[in-house]
């Protein structure tokens, strides 16, 4: 059995990608071919840019590759090691800063006391053009998901850091976000296909049974996208500002998300993970490009390979998230050169400005900063 799995499984993935990826050269083209080359080209140099989640992983690659550039970068991190260890292998000018979404106010590492911190570093004159909301985790498949404490109400932990955090530091930098024309990178997933925001207006919470915690990973992808787009059109009535919402992914990436270790492309079992996956650096590299490509294209997800957007035209719910995750996302990683970036349409829900406005309230309402 397994001697068949590998010799007719590369062959049958091999044949399927050439005709998809021959398709899609002709049906969609990138938007680039070589993202580090127009990050070179792009007025980099003195920007500030705040990455959370910044001190590994995807993150930091990306934090790394605006560094390198010129641009100043402040990570943050749930640790003093981990900030120390990633602003010592960053260029001389980064700056780390403490941040987890779900401590106390009186914690040094919480939101109000980041925020503090930030006015400090950035001084009187200083602003972020960049915010690039990347912390973010996922459960292990052998996890159990568990609540966690927020103003002493209890939420799911993937919603409380994939987005309730991220929503709560939005809420306190929104004005200065406004003045600043700050460019807001929101990290989704190609899994917030998954996502249905049926759950609004109260808080979700993972399905029973052994792929749930990976349906409310989902979930909290189409939050973020959900998120992006409502603040795009808070900017947007605003003629005060030139502020911008980007949703991008960096595609299915070696680092430490959903596992114990460090994984990386040679310890992956090929019967659990099949041998498409990118690299850190590649993924960073995607940010990196939607941090400052210039008018990136509106209310769409911006990805480092392929997929066909009419397959939210025939399939639904899990079926749809189900195909962009194991079969678009499986077979274009493996199929696109590096350094390519596509825009494509997100999960239709994601447009529902409906759905936009009861997660935007219902977040507000949760962390306490509804009016």
């Amino acid at each position: 059995m397994l001697l068949r799995w590998f010799v007719f499984f590369p062959i049958f993935v091999a044949l399927t990608a050439a005709l998809v990826d021959n398709f899609a050269r002709r049906d969609s083209p990138p938007l680039t071919t070589n993202a580090s080359a127009d990050l070179d080209s792009y007025d980099i140099a003195g920007k500030t840019v705040l990455v959370t989640g910044g001190s590994n992983g995807v993150g930091f690659a990306a934090a790394k590759k605006i560094s390198e550039r010129g641009g100043k970068v402040i990570v943050t991190g749930r640790s003093k090691s981990t900030v120390e260890n990633a602003v010592q292998n960053l260029p001389e000018g980064a700056e780390g800063l403490k941040l987890d979404f779900i401590a106390a106010d009186d914690d040094p590492a919480s939101i109000k006391s980041f925020v503090s911190a930030l006015s400090g570093l950035l001084g009187q004159q200083g602003k972020l053009d960049v915010i690039l909301w990347n912390a973010g985790t996922a459960y292990r498949p052998d996890a159990t998901p568990y609540d966690v404490e927020i103003n002493e109400r209890s939420v799911d932990f993937l919603v409380a850091t994939n987005h309730l955090g991220h929503f709560a530091l939005l809420q306190a930098l929104l004005p200065d976000i406004k003045k600043w024309n700050t460019r807001n990178v929101f990290t989704s997933s190609i899994s917030h296909q998954l996502g249905s925001a049926a759950y609004l207006p109260g808080p979700p919470s993972a399905p029973s049974g052994p792929g749930g915690p990976f349906l409310l990973y989902g979930e909290t992808k189409l939050m973020n996208a959900l998120t992006a787009l409502k603040l795009q059109r808070i900017f947007d009535a605003d003629p005060s500002t030139a502020a911008t919402a980007v949703v991008a992914t960096p595609g299915f990436c070696a680092t430490k998300i959903m596992s114990a270790g460090d994984r990386s492309v040679h310890s992956f079992d090929p019967l659990s993970y099949l041998p498409l996956i990118k690299s850190s650096e590649q993924g960073g590299g995607v940010l990196a490009y939607a941090a400052f490509v210039p008018s990136p294209p509106a209310g769409l997800i911006l990805l480092p390979y392929w997929v066909w957007d009419g397959a939210s035209l025939y399939l639904d719910g899990v079926w749809r998230g189900a195909w962009y995750n194991f079969v678009q996302e499986m077979l274009m990683q493996w199929t696109s050169p590096a350094g390519h970036v596509y825009a494509h349409r997100l999960n239709p829900v994601a447009y529902d400005e409906g759905r936009q406005d009861e997660l935007w309230s219902w977040s507000a309402e949760f962390i306490g900063t509804k009016s």
